[in-house]
């Protein structure tokens, strides 16, 4: 699939519409709904990936790691390249997985299952980054 692109995946094997000419109006409409729940399925996938390249890049050198590029930087300086993105884009990537995996993991599992939109996660992110208290 990689070499292809995902223009390459045969759409019925993900549950979508092979024809969708003349396809009925709830047809289009359910197509639609289970490609944006595909979207933030695979936005998920990325979140959950970027949070395993710091954990593995980052968080051994955590305690000691005093350089003023240190690994998390270089993490993201990873994520950007692949992705030609900014470093700081790349920066909320890493942020952004890292609270959904340490923070907020019903939230992960929302945007995983498709009940939540990929656009909404940086919100919830950014509102919730000062809330300490975990048992309220």
């Amino acid at each position: 699939m990689r070499d292809g692109g995902w223009a390459g995946v045969d759409a019925g094997s993900v549950g979508l519409l092979t024809d969708h000419v003349a396809a009925p109006v709830n047809a289009l409409l359910g197509n639609m709904v289970h490609a944006a729940a595909g979207q933030a399925f695979l936005e998920w996938m990325r979140y959950r990936d970027a949070g395993e390249l710091h954990r593995q890049l980052v968080v051994p050198h955590e305690t000691s790691d005093r350089r003023t590029f240190d690994a998390t930087m270089q993490c993201a300086a990873r994520i950007a390249v692949t992705h030609s993105i900014s470093q700081g884009a790349a920066e909320r990537i890493v942020d952004t997985a890292i609270a959904l995996r340490d923070r907020l993991p019903k939230v992960a599992e929302c945007l995983r299952d498709g009940k939540l939109a990929p656009r909404y996660v940086r919100l919830i992110v950014e509102r919730t980054d000062l809330v300490l208290d975990r048992e309220n």
